[in-house]
């Protein structure tokens, strides 16, 4: 078919106006959000699926409203399910895109139908592409950092923005600012010469820690504690292989682990017999669920297991307990946990 030129003048008339028809649409039912990273994120009016990039992602969505969330990263076990929203607990496993070879596969994600993705920034690796990618087939891109407590609240008052939620994320900013406050205070009362040494114990021997520097074990001094192991991050995660000889220089008054394995056949372990923790019966179990109180990815379960490990170095200036345990379930993770599931969170 012949398109004469006034024809072809109009039908370019017309496609242009359809194209800003769906801009201006897509505008009106739309609100600006600046992100963490600096990027102007047009999001949608209404919102019902939002899909988390890594688990320190998702978790944080859950404690804003798990009926949003799209999807988990990674498989929940039984035990961490039962103490998860019903909302929450059969979500599909959708991947994502946060280092060690994990990376979703897009054409899944598109199949839950998030109308937003939230990333952890900076991005590593290949995830600038993928975030490209998302952006191109239309999917909304929203960037967070989630390394220190105060990108934490940045966090939930951008998303509560985001999600139409402020009151909720207002009120979790509150308990996060007024426990770190307390912590800040027992910091301040305690000298540094007279803070309780502190090693992390990981892997079935024991010999796998965290730099003083690390992500991981932040929490230590977060509670008021020395980690002995200062050392400079050579990996992400912020964990290195320690020597025998090296553990029993430092001699911790304290032990901290979150491998069930090591804690079993430490105290009749003779390599270990000369450690000041393992002669005080000074070694605790950080407790794991639904999401660990202490290590690994920056979560904000740490300022749980930061006040738990307060208290275990300094009983008495420190105080805390079992209701202060139950009160965060309920308030971030919004379940009521008994007393007989408080003793399974906090047993190997």
């Amino acid at each position: 078919m012949i398109v004469f030129p006034k024809r072809r003048r109009f039908l370019g008339m017309v496609i242009f106006a359809v194209i800003t028809s769906i801009a201006l649409f897509q505008t009106a039912n739309a609100h600006v959000v600046i992100d963490m990273s600096g990027e102007a994120v047009n999001i949608p009016q209404s919102l019902h699926k939002v899909f988390g990039s890594a688990p320190p992602v998702n978790a944080l969505i859950y404690t804003l409203d798990p009926r949003l969330l799209a999807g988990w990263n990674l498989p929940l076990s039984p035990s961490q399910r039962q103490y998860l929203d019903p909302a929450a607990r059969q979500l599909p496993v959708l991947g994502g895109w946060f280092g060690q070879g994990y990376n979703a596969d897009i054409g899944t994600i598109l199949q839950a139908h998030p109308d937003l993705i939230v990333f952890w920034y900076p991005y590593m690796g290949l995830q600038a592409s993928v975030v490209s990618k998302l952006r191109a087939l239309g999917l909304p891109v929203f960037n967070i950092k989630l390394h220190n407590l105060t990108d934490y609240m940045q966090a939930y008052r951008l998303l509560g923005e985001v999600f139409n939620k402020q009151k909720r994320a207002d009120k979790l900013i509150h308990y996060l600012s007024e426990k770190n406050d307390a912590l800040q205070k027992l910091r301040t009362r305690i000298p540094e010469q007279n803070r309780v040494t502190v090693y992390f114990a990981g892997n079935p021997d024991g010999l796998r820690s965290g730099c003083d520097e690390s992500m991981p074990t932040a929490t230590i001094q977060w509670a008021g504690g020395e980690n002995v192991f200062h050392c400079t991050v050579n990996h992400f995660q912020g964990y290195q292989q320690v020597s025998m000889g090296q553990l029993l220089r430092w001699n911790p008054e304290v032990i901290v682990t979150d491998n069930p394995i090591f804690l079993s056949k430490v105290y009749t372990n003779p390599a270990w017999a000369p450690l000041q923790a393992v002669q005080h019966h000074r070694i605790y179990y950080i407790p794991q669920q639904p999401f660990s109180w202490f290590n690994r990815l920056y979560s904000f379960m740490q300022i749980l297991g930061a006040q738990w490990l307060a208290h275990k170095l300094y009983p008495q200036q420190f105080a805390f307990n079992d209701k202060d345990i139950q009160h965060f379930y309920q308030q971030f993770l919004g379940v009521k946990i008994s007393d007989t599931q408080l003793r399974e969170i906090m047993r190997p």
